[in-house]
């Protein structure tokens, strides 16, 4: 009898001491902590530019927006951005910017691509605004000189004033003028015809009278 109760309180032992062991061990380590995943990077999305003044041309997400003020001193019936090797695309339907006008241009250009705006004024007159600085500009005036077209503006790299005029200048092809051909005039001294003169021998008929005959008595 008592060593069977002997037996019982070892094997109770036992498991006292396996069960603290287990739970020592268990409370000992250190619990890793659960990793967090890293949170995705987001590109963030393209706006659309909020219109302010009439446009020229479609605000779009990820479009340039850039002001003109139309300085011309007359009112541009035609707006066209050009571009070498690609098809103009014409922002100024049925619609006058008129001068005095500040609108908003809408654009997307193309990374290296040079552009020009072809400006329709007045009575079928044009002007070429060569080297347009999509990028470079925020707010730009239209000007006028002599017929030439040009642009002021405030550059957004240099934060400079640039003005386009002396360029535009160099820009300029002198055109050909073929003079009309005028038939020359040669003087001519004038000629004066001088009636021939002939020299007529004397006639010589002899001896006369007195009174008036010669020989023979026949009267001339």
């Amino acid at each position: 009898m008592i060593r069977r109760f002997s037996k019982g309180i070892c094997l109770a032992t036992m498991i006292l001491l396996v069960t603290a062991a287990v739970l020592s061990g268990c409370g000992g380590a250190a619990q890793e902590p659960e990793s967090i995943p890293e949170t995705e990077t987001m590109s963030q999305p393209e706006t659309v530019p909020v219109v302010k003044y009439a446009p020229l041309g479609e605000a779009t997400e990820g479009s340039l927006t850039i002001k003109l003020t139309n300085k011309i001193g007359k009112n541009i019936t035609g707006f066209e951005i050009t571009a070498e090797g690609k098809d103009p695309v014409a922002l100024l339907k049925d619609d006058v910017f008129a001068a005095d006008e500040t609108r908003e241009l809408f654009f997307k250009p193309e990374e290296g691509v040079k552009y020009n705006i072809l400006l329709k004024y007045g009575v079928d007159k044009e002007m070429v605004l060569h080297d347009f600085p999509m990028t470079d500009a925020e707010e730009v005036d239209l000007l006028l000189s002599e017929e030439i077209g040009y642009i002021t503006y405030q550059s957004l790299s240099t934060k400079e004033e640039k003005s386009s005029l002396e360029n535009e200048k160099s820009l300029i092809v002198p055109e050909e003028t073929t003079a009309a051909y005028v038939e020359p005039i040669y003087y001519e001294e004038p000629v004066y015809y001088e009636e021939p003169v002939y020299y007529q021998e004397p006639v010589d008929y002899g001896p006369q009278g007195d009174d008036g005959c010669i020989d023979d008595g026949l009267m001339w």
